[in-house]
């Protein structure tokens, strides 16, 4: 239903407080982060994609703890409430529906809502980076060089490739906290169309245990992925002659792979998983279980996996 909300009603503010009140309703710790904490807190990236907008980024994070001291795994998802492209303006009829930009935010804050519901036995913590991505005289343009909260330095070639942006500092954040796993959800790109279609959802991982996992729940809850590579050749598409990285490559090849392959600098060594929600987070009309609109991918996906 957030997903479906319009964005002049769902924005970062909004959103932060509905998942103040599920917090408290549901029993989890919830701090969260102003946009003067956020650039205080040297979230370059993430502060840099959020400045072009009246409405100020928010950082949520939300805690389940149901094991004691053990390593939390930790679900971020990216929370862009509306998505105009920035001055890489996206076209008509593109711009339209992008609402659902935030799809993997939510997921991740109703998923480790259903773990408290369901008293499951681990530790989990949702990080949500919530955002717009508009265009002002204050918005961030291709060509900036910006600083992540790791340190490292990130060349814009793109503004409509801000979600890796802001994933960058909230996986960066994520990785301190010394998780046990990291899954990233995003709706990351349109490449993802390209490669399955509506039908299934790609993802990544670093890590052989957990892409059995997360195989093994996609049978379970009947949402199809697909496991993609993250060979080291695509590591040149993202090289820069002016920071540490581009946050795309020029030639537009293998968008998902591209998009995983730069979100791996911000996770460290820690196990890592990324879902590109990009297609699978709206169905076009009603189809099997799915109705028309936000369809909520991933939370089943999630909910299989972490009670395996």
């Amino acid at each position: 239903d957030f997903v479906n909300t319009p964005p002049n009603v769902a924005t970062p503010e909004y959103i932060a407080n509905y998942a103040k009140e599920l917090a408290k309703k549901s029993g989890l710790k919830c701090t969260i982060f102003d946009d003067k904490q956020i650039e205080k807190m040297k979230m370059g990236c993430f502060f840099a994609v959020g400045k072009g907008s009246v409405n100020k980024p928010r950082l949520v994070v939300l805690e389940y703890n149901g094991n004691g001291k053990k390593k939390p795994i930790i679900v971020v998802g990216k929370g862009i409430t509306f998505d105009t492209g920035g001055y890489n303006v996206k076209p008509y009829p593109h711009i339209l529906n992008m609402k659902d930009d935030k799809g993997g935010a939510l997921a991740s804050i109703h998923i480790i809502e259903a773990c408290s519901k369901l008293k499951l036995a681990l530790n989990l913590v949702a990080i949500t980076p919530f955002c717009e991505n508009m265009i002002d005289a204050d918005a961030y343009r291709p060509d900036d060089v910006l600083t992540a909260y790791n340190g490292m330095t990130v060349e814009v070639k793109n503004t409509d490739a801000e979600g890796r942006l802001v994933l960058a500092d909230a996986l960066s954040y994520a990785a301190g906290k010394n998780p046990e796993v990291i899954i990233d959800i995003a709706t990351l790109t349109g490449a993802s169309t390209v490669v399955l279609g509506w039908v299934g959802t790609p993802f990544i991982s670093t890590d052989e245990k957990l892409t059995e996992k997360i195989k093994n729940a996609s049978k379970k809850s009947l949402e199809k992925v697909w496991e993609l590579p993250l060979w080291a050749e695509y590591e040149e598409s993202i090289k820069s002659d002016v920071a540490d990285i581009k946050n795309i490559s020029e030639e537009g090849d293998a968008g998902v792979i591209i998009g995983a392959t730069f979100l791996k600098n911000f996770v460290n060594d820690v196990p890592w998983a990324h879902i590109d929600i990009g297609t699978t987070v709206w169905s076009k009309s009603d189809k099997g279980i799915l109705t028309k609109g936000a369809t909520g991918a991933t939370v089943r996906l999630m909910m299989e996996l972490l009670r395996g």
